[in-house]
C-alpha cells in the first residue's frame, strides 16, 4: 500500500512546495524549525517534542532524533519554560 500511495502523496506535497521525507504508521507530523529541514539528519539538530507514546519514542530513537515526550496538556507550559 505504501508503495502505491507514496508517489501520489509526494506529488501532492511537491505541488505545495513541501517534501515528503518519511511515511509512517504513527501518523502525520509537521515539524516547524527556524532553518530548513531537508533530510532526516537535519532533525538531529532540533529540540523535538514528541507524544509520550512507545511508537513515537521508537520512531524518533530509530531515526537518531533527540526528543522530549510531553503530554498534550503540558505543551503550552513547556514552551513558556523552554523545556529542552
Amino acid at each position: 500500500m505504501v508503495e502505491l500511495t507514496t508517489p501520489l502523496l509526494a506529488d501532492i506535497a511537491a505541488r505545495r512546495g513541501w517534501k515528503l521525507m518519511v511515511l509512517t504508521s504513527v501518523g502525520f507530523r509537521h515539524i516547524g524549525a527556524k532553518h530548513p529541514v531537508r533530510t532526516a539528519n537535519d532533525l538531529r539538530t532540533l529540540r523535538l517534542r514528541s507524544q509520550p507514546s512507545p511508537w513515537h519514542d521508537r520512531l524518533w530513537t530509530a531515526m537518531g532524533v533527540p526528543h522530549t515526550p510531553i503530554e498534550l496538556t503540558q505543551v503550552s507550559d513547556a514552551f513558556e519554560v523552554q523545556v529542552p
